[in-house]
């Protein structure tokens, strides 16, 4: 058998093994795990249960849930100028949500110290986004800078026409359920 045949039949048994591995009833490492098939199309997450599924923080901060899985938000420090991000996201924790919040008042509890940020909505031209129909939020307090760990308390945030209150998001392990 020549070299090229060899390499033809080898490539096509390597190729039919690779395929016939991934058959169905085990589970895949997608960065959350589900106990059934997953389409990464849009969806909204609401059809099936959530025990025991996790997400990942998009831009590397303290990820929470909001509600029965309805939405996140996730908080992100620059804690060299103390500048701290909110980013309002889907169910998925992989897009932006517009709130109508012009604003938000976020108690900041370091353990040793307390104090109240206010973050301002972002507008994004590229986006479209506006004060009043933003997805991220940003503020500045001097006593952030050089923070390691705090506890983040939203006061009222208006999530797809709901209000939701009072929510704490410890930092930086979040509180994803």
């Amino acid at each position: 058998m020549s070299t090229l045949r060899r390499l033809a039949l080898f490539s096509a048994i390597a190729a039919a093994l690779s395929l016939g591995a991934c058959g169905e009833g085990h589970d895949h490492d997608h960065d959350h795990d589900h106990d059934h098939a997953h389409d990464h199309g849009d969806h909204d997450h609401d059809d099936h249960d959530h025990s025991g599924h996790a997400h990942a923080a998009p831009h590397g901060g303290a990820l929470a849930e909001l509600g029965a899985h309805q939405g996140h938000v996730e908080f992100v420090l620059d804690a060299s100028n103390g500048e701290l991000i909110l980013y309002v996201l889907d169910a998925g924790a992989e897009a932006g949500v517009r709130s109508a919040s012009e604003a938000l008042d976020v108690a900041i509890d370091t353990g040793s110290d307390t104090f109240d940020v206010s973050l301002a909505a972002q507008p994004n031209a590229l986006s479209g986004e506006s004060v009043g129909d933003s997805s991220v939020f940003v503020g500045t307090h001097e006593s952030l800078v050089g923070q390691e760990t705090f506890t983040a308390t939203i006061a009222s945030l208006d999530f797809k026409g709901q209000a939701f209150t009072d929510i704490a998001v410890p930092y930086p392990e979040g509180a994803e359920e």
